[in-house]
């Protein structure tokens, strides 16, 4: 005979579970669906990191005759055949990514 109390509280922590989970899948979404903003270019050949990949970064190119600026993306190269070396925006230049902790802010 299984008490009522006993599969009460196993009732109980399966819900619980179940809300955490959903509660987890729903922001990582809403942090999936959310852009990154545009990164601004403040003078030519300035580096800046990407802020959704670690493993890319941004060179400002001229963009016109007139002054103009915009950012190019670059990828970094391969660390192993199946990952890439992270960008430092303290060193503006791409390294292995056990020197570097990789931070993405959208």
């Amino acid at each position: 005979v299984v008490s009522t109390q006993s599969t009460g509280s196993a009732m109980m922590q399966s819900t619980s579970l179940l809300l955490l989970l959903v509660i987890a899948l729903s922001l990582s979404l809403i942090k999936a669906g959310i852009p990154c903003a545009p990164v601004q270019c403040e003078q030519l050949g300035q580096y800046l990191r990407n802020p959704s990949d670690c493993h890319s970064f941004y060179q400002c190119a001229s963009a016109d005759n007139e002054g103009g600026l915009r950012a190019v993306l670059h990828q970094c190269a391969m660390e192993t055949p199946s990952t890439r070396l992270v960008f430092n925006p303290e060193l503006n230049v791409c390294v292995h990514s056990a020197n570097v902790q990789c931070v993405t802010s959208c």
